[in-house]
């Protein structure tokens, strides 16, 4: 998703990409998805024999569709200030198990294409987003915590003996609409910092 924060290594600034990065693609709240984005639990998506997606995955059906997300970032140990621009377009896989979702990015180091999908894993019970950037980038992970209308992306490094923790929260404000900002904090949690911030616009 746009505006995110370059990086070189699986240091800080992987961590720091990865967490901005699940930030400014869309991530919504639980009661986002409308009948018409939902997945479906009937019907030819099963006819291959496969048993049907657990119905948490339901919910990831409000991320499906084409948006508009503007983004910026300020300077900050992880990053510099830039603003980004980014289409991007989200639709489910062939069987219902994930949401995946095409990223263009136009930003002040260029154009860029990232690539994500979302799911739940079962066995841990929890949602998770991967991804990855071209070009030559590595794939990444991030945890994904619902609370009503609030999606939390959490993520921590260590950074010379220390824990920096990052984390990007989305906040649901209508079907079509999605604020966010990625905040890190270098005191284990107990202040936060903001980094990045935007909002993620429904236009199709």
């Amino acid at each position: 998703m746009a505006g995110k924060a370059p990086h070189k290594s699986f240091g800080s600034r992987r961590w720091a990409r990865a967490a901005l990065q699940t930030a400014i693609v869309f991530c919504f709240a639980a009661g986002a998805a409308s009948s018409r984005h939902s997945w479906r639990q009937s019907g030819a998506q099963q006819d291959n024999g496969l048993p049907k997606p657990p119905v948490e995955v339901a919910k990831l059906g409000a991320f499906v569709g084409r948006w508009k997300i503007e983004g910026s970032t300020v300077d900050s140990p992880f990053g510099k200030a830039a603003k980004s621009s980014t289409i991007a377009t989200c639709n489910w896989s062939r069987n219902g198990y994930f949401v995946i979702c095409d990223e263009a990015i136009q930003s002040p180091a260029g154009p860029q294409d990232t690539l994500f999908i979302f799911g739940y894993n079962t066995e841990q019970k929890g949602y998770m987003c991967y991804g990855i950037d071209s070009p030559g980038g590595e794939p990444y992970s991030v945890r994904l915590i619902i609370d009503g209308n609030t999606w939390t992306y959490p993520a921590e490094f260590k950074r010379q003996d220390k824990t920096i923790k990052f984390r990007t929260i989305n906040m649901f404000k209508s079907p079509d609409l999605v604020l966010y900002k990625t905040e890190y904090s270098d005191d284990g949690g107990a202040s936060w910092h903001t980094s990045g911030e935007g909002t993620e616009t429904r236009i199709k």
